[in-house]
């Protein structure tokens, strides 16, 4: 039954403008907002993992690990400094999960 509402929630977040997050982690960026991962090919991009982000076994965000997953449009990651250093994202994760 939760699987129907996942798959229902999942489908509604990508005809509405979801962003698919797939490949292997290129490199780990920490933020005061949460982590910046950047993602290789098949589906590449800087994503924003924020510590509202739904994350699946086995939660390992290193270089290397895959990942697939969905994040909503937008976000930055900000590194704290004068001036602060703001990195626009790709998308903010929604859910996602690693390969160990």
């Amino acid at each position: 039954m939760i699987s129907k509402y996942l798959t229902l929630f999942i489908l509604v977040l990508i005809i509405s403008g979801g962003v698919l997050i797939g490949g292997a982690i290129l490199s780990v960026l920490p933020c005061s907002n949460g982590n910046l991962i950047v993602v290789g090919p098949p589906i590449s991009g800087k994503f924003l993992v924020v510590p509202g982000s739904i994350l699946y076994p086995f939660r390992s965000f290193h270089p290397g690990a895959w990942v697939l997953g969905l994040a909503s449009p937008g976000g930055a990651c900000v590194i704290p400094g004068i001036p602060p250093i703001i990195i626009p994202a790709s998308g903010t994760v929604i859910l996602i999960g690693t390969s160990p």
